[in-house]
């Protein structure tokens, strides 16, 4: 399960990191809180994915949002050479590859713990395919 965050533990990460990005699902869809060029954006998705107007800002942020929310960061692709500088600084990191099975397609997770070799929760190194085909994420701090 991903960590959640209160509402003032999300917007003291923007305020360090703007580049981060967070995210909440309530009974209108999913919500979501970024910051683009300064200002600080709050969308609310419906269900089928499609931001609902009447809850937009115009674009900043209007503070239509319930203030015990409990909110998820979303976690952006890093490329495999960050990921692993990140991991011998002490970080998880994840890597996301496709599986391909006679029933169609399906991503499988591999997860670094920082420890002294970098091998997965399966105790496997990562191979050629990781980093031909992944999509790697830090999972540990701010990133």
């Amino acid at each position: 399960m991903k960590k959640e965050y209160k509402t003032s533990e999300m917007m003291a990460m923007l305020e360090k990191n703007p580049k981060l990005k967070f995210e909440s699902s309530n009974t209108f869809g999913k919500e979501t809180f970024h910051c683009d060029d300064g200002y600080l954006l709050y969308t609310v998705f419906s269900g089928n994915g499609n931001p609902i107007p009447e809850k937009m800002g115009g674009g900043k942020f209007n503070g239509n949002f319930i203030l015990n929310t409990l909110w998820q960061l979303v976690r952006q692709p890093v490329t495999w050479q960050e990921a692993i500088q990140a991991w011998a600084e002490g970080k998880t990191i994840k890597c996301v590859v496709p599986q391909k099975y006679s029933n169609g397609t399906r991503d499988i997770e591999f997860v670094f713990q920082c420890e002294d070799f970098l091998i997965d929760n399966n105790e496997e190194p990562p191979y050629k395919n990781h980093f031909e085909h992944g999509t790697w994420f830090i999972e540990d701090g701010e990133a």
